[in-house]
């Protein structure tokens, strides 16, 4: 892989009380402190349950200090987040990703140890190592067949999404069926000003959205993603090497 673009930790369910008030702020503050994280709030859109209005309402985040990293309390999810902003430090291996994420987990949850959620999911987003015309060409050959309409023309856009029902400990002594989905595709960013395409990969295990039982403890997202990881390493290995 070239570099790890996305990465993220989401545990679902009901979280409206997490408000950005002084109490809970000071509490995250303390628990992130040796990270550097600091408080800010994020503008979402909320309707109304009676009036159908949307209306703007804030969310209470922590934010690393290089911004890299973000953790938000939205209404039904809370995230922990990976977003490569740009520069030469960045992830290449997702033993290093996945070792940060689940340390900041634990720091957040450690606030809120008993939260019950509904959902948690792993994702990430990769950038495939750079492809010339005709590796890129052999590259989506190996995961799909052009209709015969193409003729030899060069596919412009490409893309291709998998998704197998997969059973996953999320503790040690229970299984999970989840969604274990694989996306394929072009993704088009700029280069000394102009447009560059680039070949991305997008995993995300999670698990199914109609049990909506609040089965779930942060200790499970952590159970979830240790197993995870192995799954996304085999995944880039057999995407990269065949």
């Amino acid at each position: 892989m070239d570099r790890i673009l996305n990465f993220q930790l989401s545990m679902f369910g009901s979280f409206i009380n997490i408000k950005p008030d002084n109490d809970i702020t000071m509490k995250l503050m303390a628990h992130l402190q040796e990270d550097r994280f600091v408080p800010g709030t994020v503008n979402v859109a909320v309707v109304d349950a009676v009036s159908k209005k949307i209306n703007s309402e804030s969310r209470l985040q922590m934010v690393s200090e290089n911004k890299f990293w973000n953790i938000v309390f939205l209404q039904e999810r809370i995230d922990v987040n990976y977003t490569y902003l740009g520069g030469n430090e960045f992830y290449q291996d997702f033993e290093s990703i996945f070792g940060r994420a689940i340390n900041l987990l634990e720091k957040v949850f450690g606030v809120f140890p008993n939260t019950p959620g509904n959902r948690i999911a792993v994702n990430g987003k990769i950038l495939i190592n750079e492809k010339n015309a005709n590796e890129r060409e052999e590259f989506i050959k190996r995961f799909s067949v052009p209709l015969k309409v193409y003729g030899n023309s060069e596919i412009a856009e490409w893309n291709i999404r998998f998704n197998s029902k997969t059973f996953v400990n999320v503790s040690e002594d229970t299984v999970e069926l989840c969604n274990n989905i694989i996306e394929l595709g072009d993704i088009v960013g700029r280069e000394n000003g102009k447009p560059k395409k680039r070949l991305l990969v997008t995993l995300d295990v999670n698990t199914l959205p109609e049990n909506r039982n609040l089965r779930f403890t942060y200790k499970n997202l952590i159970c979830l993603a240790s197993n995870v990881k192995g799954m996304m390493e085999n995944t880039m290995k057999e995407i990269e090497e065949g």
